[in-house]
């Protein structure tokens, strides 16, 4: 039998260690390594003595021991590194000026930079903290008729969710979620106390599975009677108390239900597009015997579904048409509809949801894409800076670096040299930025009304691509310096370097900065514009002076009794002009009705129209104006039994006129019968963002939610005082919540508000920028040129000549940059009103008055700079010739 081989050491460290260790040192440490080795060998496995003897290897790769980059000699690396960092030190205090300008534009650009990207990160980080969000869906529905799409929401029918789980085998869970503002009654220390709570949450138990809201027990909403509380709302109805036990009284529609509180949960996070102050079981207020609860005609809840394990979306939305045509396809046959059910992925719908009957208001995905160029844009302009404010400087250093070439410096350590001063400066530059955005966080989100958040600055993606900012940042700068130096010729090596190489790069960049310039400031002009247009459309109704009041959720005898009581008291207060009451308020989701036709007419010509119910003196109140026939406080009407059309609905049901469609009879699709006996002119019930949509105004004076109050003359102030106090006098023990009906409707335009502050914010920071960097640059050549303007005063050169003489290359440049900027912005403004149904006409007002604005403010900075060298005795800047 032959003996086993002895085991011996891997090859492959042994050679990594002489290819970096200095030679000398390579036989005491291999001979040492063996010993190791056999100690090891004797004592442990050969794979572990292996394992052991790699990593002593890579515990000699040490600075002291490895060889110099350049050869075998050793060199004093610290000592170079520090040399390095004094000269860069140096550099900066010697030059104080351009260094400024430099690090203040790098900070600048990078704290403007940085509260985009936590403000994008922000929005983009929407429902992501869901545990299962990969396999979490919204059913989102589009109603068509007649083959034309009527409308796109984001409810569907309260029977979808348990019927698809059961019929289609790839849905784990289902969950339904309705909110909708409610009256809860909170008893303590003998007095009852009435809140208005406007985000309850009606759920199936699974929702507290299927998301992560703080509690994962979904038993506790499979009883009935139970509610869960948020922190903040807990502390809201009952202070320090323990509220666990605790039985409150929750009003919602007919219902009157005491409910007992089960469990406390944290406040929903602000990245949630579901939001809501308590979770009360979805039964409760919908129970089995209500045909609500679980129906295909009423479509008033939001259903999401969990799909199992490797099932797409895909073929779970293949099953969905033969779904719908089960339980309703003999109704779709009937009126010629088609309902198309699909899956969107729940970490999409803040940006990119935008459909009826959304939640809450959605991002604007539109807006990050331009604030992420306008961060790219403003980075890319203080990088030019840098580069144009630099590179001009360092082209006087030709003594120094050619001495340093003439003691032998080699092409690596200059430009070594130079790398380490702009990674000075880089450095300096983010520090302060982050000291920046520390100090005015609050100031930042309070004058944008945006939200923001400093742990963004403590993730590790963070400081990786700060690094990798000033890192490239860095090497892009310093690459351009090797360029220049690499021009030198020993020859010339102590001559003033005058050379023009890498101009045409700088005159690019020059002309590419203000050619953003100009982008920025005809965007800006263009958003303002728009958002100004909107905000001061004629909408067809008075929004100015009107208080809105919610009314709390009472029951129907007692809430009836109170608001008779209270709009009684408004009939005495002299500058309240008119009140109404309204079951939503424009700006707000409207509710439908379908099958809405003619009684002559067949039910396939049936039309969905959104509908709301109202009191009488809502038209004149609101503002609206009477086209034809009579309002609902003009004759006796029945309640449901008279309706008023707006124009775009008489047009949809078929009227030549809309006159014509007074005194007519109306049927739905529940074969309800109603009488037109008015016409509205169309007035904007939403956003301008869509076109006015077919209305039917409902009379139906009792059980509505909101009261209107058209405010005469007089003090504000001491209008809603009074107003609180003949509230109270009739609400009891319940709280007085209003706002105005124009900050109502403004709220639609809340994401395109937020885009217009932060685009003219940082459009401003990016022009201060680019000006910074004419001053910069300006200020340089005009002190390089400075004997050049000393010969030219002494021959006789007017000053008007030497100005235009330094400006007229920057004058180029801009006007360069502009013929490319204009097509651009014209380009990118038409993408963005796109989403606007109603739109200003894009002016060549903004282009040319945006361009005289620039080559303006830039011929201002040249010539301040010019009368500056141009004041100079030539006598002092001749005096060395």
């Amino acid at each position: 039998m032959k003996n086993k081989q002895q085991p011996s050491p891997p090859g492959w460290p042994l050679q990594i260690l002489k290819l970096l260790i200095h030679p000398n040192y390579i036989e005491e440490i291999e001979g040492d390594l063996e010993e190791l080795y056999q100690y090891n060998l004797e004592r442990h496995s050969s794979s572990k003595a292996n394992w052991l003897y790699t990593i002593e290897v890579i515990k000699l790769l040490r600075p002291l021991l490895l060889k110099s980059l350049a050869g075998t000699y050793r060199m004093n690396n610290y000592g170079i590194i520090k040399n390095y960092f004094k000269i860069a030190i140096r550099s900066l205090r010697a030059n104080k000026f351009q260094n400024a300008l430099k690090i203040l534009g790098i900070t600048i650009a990078l704290s403007a930079s940085i509260t985009i990207y936590q403000y994008i990160n922000f929005e983009s980080s929407f429902d992501k903290f869901h545990t299962d969000i990969e396999h979490l869906y919204r059913v989102d529905v589009d109603r068509i008729h007649n083959g034309v799409l009527q409308s796109q929401k984001a409810t569907s029918y309260s029977a979808f969710g348990p019927d698809a789980q059961e019929d289609i085998s790839g849905i784990e869970k289902f969950t339904r979620v309705r909110i909708r503002t409610s009256s809860v009654v909170v008893s303590k220390d003998s007095t009852k106390s009435t809140y208005s709570i406007q985000k309850p949450a009606f759920v199936d138990p699974s929702f507290l599975t299927m998301f992560d809201f703080g509690l994962k027990d979904s038993s506790i909403l499979q009883e009935p009677n139970s509610i869960i509380l948020t922190e903040s709302t807990s502390s809201k109805y009952f202070g320090d108390q323990n509220p666990l036990g605790q039985v409150i009284t929750v009003i919602h529609g007919r219902y009157e239900l005491p409910m007992k509180v089960k469990a406390i949960i944290p406040d929903v996070k602000p990245n949630s597009h579901i939001q809501f102050e308590a979770l009360i079981p979805y039964q409760a207020f919908f129970p089995e015997s209500d045909w609500i609860s679980h129906s295909w005609d009423w479509a008033g809840v939001t259903t999401y579904l969990k799909l199992r394990e490797g099932v797409s979306p895909g073929q779970i939305e293949s099953s969905f048409p033969q779904l719908v045509r089960k339980y309703k396809g003999e109704k779709m046959e009937e009126r010629n509809m088609d309902y198309q059910f699909s899956l969107r992925p729940v970490e999409e719908i803040h940006l990119y949801g935008h459909l009826d009957g959304e939640l809450e208001a959605n991002g604007n995905d539109q807006a990050l894409y331009f604030l992420g160029i306008a961060a790219l844009l403003i980075l890319a302009i203080s990088w030019l800076n840098n580069v144009n404010l630099t590179t001009a400087h360092n082209s006087t250093r030709s003594k120094e670096m050619s001495v340093r070439r003439v003691l032998g410096a080699r092409n690596t350590q200059v430009f070594t040299q130079l790398f380490m001063e702009s990674l000075l400066t880089h450095g300096i530059a983010v520090f302060l930025a982050v000291a920046v955005i520390f100090v005015s966080i609050e100031q930042i989100e309070t004058w944008l009304d945006i939200s923001l958040n400093l742990s963004t600055l403590f993730q590790w993606h963070f400081w990786g691509i700060a690094m990798l900012y000033v890192i490239l940042g860095s090497l892009f700068v310093s690459f351009d310096y090797k360029l220049i130096f690499n021009q030198f010729q020993y020859k010339h090596s102590i001559q003033l370097l005058n050379t023009n190489s890498n101009i045409s790069f700088r005159k690019a960049g020059v002309a590419f900065q203000f050619g953003i310039l100009l982008v920025l400031i005809i965007i800006t002009w263009a958003v303002d514009a728009q958002l100004t247009y909107i905000q001061n459309y004629n909408l067809g109704l008075d929004k100015e002076k009107v208080i809105v009041i919610e009314k709390p959720r009472l029951s129907r005898k007692e809430g009836r009794k109170s608001a008779n009581a209270f709009l009684g008291k408004l009939e005495n207060l002299s500058w309240v002009k008119s009140h109404t009451s309204s079951f939503q308020i424009p700006g707000s989701e409207l509710g439908w009705t379908g099958g809405v036709r003619q009684t002559t007419q067949p039910k396939e010509l049936g039309q969905d129209l959104y509908v709301s119910a109202v009191s009488d003196n809502y038209i004149n109140t609101l503002g609206l104006k009477l086209k034809a026939g009579s309002t609902f406080d003009d004759i006796a009407c029945q309640e449901h039994s008279h309706v008023i059309l707006n124009e775009t609905a008489t047009r949809l049901l078929g009227f030549d006129k809309p006159e014509d469609a007074l005194q007519t009879d109306l049927i739905n699709s529940t074969d309800r019968k109603q009488r037109v006996i008015g016409i509205i002119e169309d007035f904007h019930y939403s956003s301008l963002r869509d076109h006015v949509e077919p209305l039917m105004l409902a009379h139906l004076p009792r059980s509505l939610d909101y009261i209107f109050v058209k405010l005469g003359e007089g003090d504000r102030y001491n209008q809603i005082d009074q107003l609180e106090t003949t509230w109270k006098e009739s609400y009891a023990n319940t709280t007085f919540d209003f706002f105005f009906l124009d900050d109502q409707i403004n709220q639609q335009y809340k994401a395109d508000i937020e885009f217009k502050k932060l685009f003219t914010a940082f459009s401003s920071i990016a022009s201060s920028l680019a000006l910074m960097g004419i001053l910069g640059l300006s200020s340089f050549y005009a002190a390089r040129r400075i004997k050049e303007i000393g010969i030219r005063k002494v021959l006789g050169a007017n000053l008007t000549s030497i100005i235009w003489l330094l400006s007229r290359q920057f004058m180029l440049l801009i006007v360069i940059g502009s013929a490319l900027a204009i097509p651009t912005s014209y380009y990118l403004i038409s993408v963005w009103l796109q989403s606007f149904a109603y739109q200003i006409e894009i002016t060549w007002v903004w282009f040319v008055i945006s361009f005289l604005l620039v080559i303006s403010v830039s011929w201002i900075i040249l010539s301040l700079q010019t009368l500056k060298a141009a004041s100079v005795n030539p006598v002092e800047c001749l005096k060395d010739e």
